[in-house]
């Protein structure tokens, strides 16, 4: 997904009086993708169903999701050995930004060609159980922060990559 895709599709979600519910994980968290909110728009552009947008600090594929008034989403900046991913959080009524958490990492990364180029180091979307946000960077490892943008920890989870990337998104399940 190209920013500027991302940056409608986050101007979407913001709609006020529209889309009401949290839309927590990767499909919103039901699997399927489908909001029960109803009355949605089916389309939007520069001068239709747009209430803000903003340009992203770097790329990124992930989808944002929604917590209450703020919409999280990733991206990076950076090539492998100086990789920045960061974390952004956005009100959701106005599209400023609220907060960004710089990631960084110096893990072995997959090089930025083939199918690298499509994604990129942030396809990965967040996931919330209203609390918290969790972030799954590839190589980087998983990460919690708290609404607010404070790191409470991260875990490794293997320096493995290939050509691809990462791209699994979160799941939560119960207390994991």
């Amino acid at each position: 997904m190209t920013p500027s895709r991302l940056l409608l599709l986050l101007a979407l979600v913001t709609l006020p009086g529209l889309a009401k519910a949290d839309w927590t994980e990767f499909r919103g968290g039901t699997g399927i993708a489908i909001s029960r909110d109803a009355g949605l728009p089916d389309h939007w552009d520069e001068s239709t169903n747009l209430l803000w947008k903003f340009k992203l600090p770097g790329q990124g594929a992930s989808s944002p999701i929604v917590v209450g008034d703020r919409v999280y989403v990733t991206c990076f900046t950076g090539e492998p050995g100086r990789l920045v991913r960061q974390l952004v959080c956005v009100n959701r009524q106005d599209g400023s930004v609220a907060w960004t958490k710089d990631i960084h990492t110096d893990t072995r990364e997959a090089s930025f060609n083939g199918m690298m180029t499509q994604h990129g180091y942030a396809s990965n979307t967040p996931a919330s159980d209203g609390k918290n946000v969790y972030v799954f960077l590839g190589t980087a490892g998983v990460y919690a922060f708290n609404l607010e943008g404070k790191e409470l920890w991260k875990v490794s989870v293997g320096q493995g990559t290939d050509q691809w990337g990462s791209a699994s998104s979160v799941r939560l399940f119960g207390d994991l």
